[in-house]
């Protein structure tokens, strides 16, 4: 059974929906100011959703209708909004819109690496940076010494780093 396009728009814009206004907030210095071109932009990618291509990079289309919309703002709303000239705000939206586009791509490379860890390395690390479990005591349910610990992450994240470099240089070649 296929999918409703709507569906489908809705959920790929509501699993981007925090970059897009990520992207926004970081161009106006108030934040109600970055909620009114939020909702903007909401309404003119949902007014458009017919002509959503799941192929395509959405974020990259969000954020090429928000900083549209952030042009409109801040021409209705006067210098006061921005200290910036559009040319600086233009500069500083491409450089804002590559860096959250380098940093999906890291998250994504992340989350691959993670997934090829063995199960009890990827619990390892999960314990030791998302649940912050002590060291000492990790290394001590484990009967392993906490410098053999220490070693044993050493090894994991030199793992992760290699398929990090991996994951992100097929990604720069496509």
């Amino acid at each position: 059974m296929n999918k409703d396009p709507r569906d489908e728009f809705l959920e790929v814009f509501l699993r981007h929906q925090r970059q897009v206004y990520a992207f926004i907030a970081s161009l106006l210095p108030y934040g109600d100011d970055a909620d009114e071109v939020f909702q903007q932009t909401s309404l003119i990618l949902w007014k458009k959703w017919e002509q959503f291509n799941p192929e395509a990079d959405f974020v990259s289309l969000a954020c090429g209708v928000a900083r549209n919309e952030l042009r409109s703002f801040l021409r209705r709303k006067g210098a006061a909004s921005s200290p910036l000239s559009e040319q600086a705000l233009d500069l500083v939206a491409e450089t804002q819109f590559h860096e959250q586009s380098r940093r999906t791509l890291r998250s994504a490379a992340f989350s691959e690496c993670l997934d090829e860890l063995k199960p009890d390395q990827r619990n390892l690390i999960e314990r030791v940076y998302a649940d912050r479990e002590p060291t000492a005591g990790l290394a001590g349910e484990m009967d392993v010494s906490v410098a053999s610990l220490y070693m044993k992450l050493h090894r994991i994240r030199k793992k992760i780093s290699v398929c990090m470099d991996r994951v992100l240089a097929r990604e720069k070649s496509t």
